[in-house]
């Protein structure tokens, strides 16, 4: 991200964007960061996608109760495409979701 300044404006003046990351691999641009994270490091990647969703879906920290709605939102995001309207749909559709402690219920 060198390539860059604060505000994300390209450089005028060509940077030196090559790095090795703890694991050896080397990167060269933003190109080459996208890629390792689109594919060496993509399950990580939806992962912590679906924990930061739906944390701040519920207002609070991912609880070990979370951790297979987790799992499915991670195979179904899989397999639809990684299309983020899936994870949306399944946070709003979750038990957690619908039953928030401390809002009250609204009748119909």
């Amino acid at each position: 991200l060198e390539q860059y300044d604060a505000i994300g404006r390209i450089r005028p003046q060509a940077v030196n964007s090559k790095s090795r990351l703890a694991d050896g691999t080397e990167l060269d641009d933003i190109n080459g960061l996208r890629d390792y994270l689109a594919t060496k490091r993509r399950q990580d990647v939806v992962r912590q996608f679906c924990r930061k969703l739906l944390g701040y879906s519920l207002g609070r920290e991912i609880q070990l109760s979370d951790e297979p709605l987790l799992d499915k939102m991670v195979t179904e995001l899989a397999e639809n495409g990684y299309r983020s309207s899936v994870a949306v749909e399944m946070v709003v559709l979750s038990r957690q979701f619908r039953e928030i402690r401390g809002r009250k219920e609204i009748d119909n």
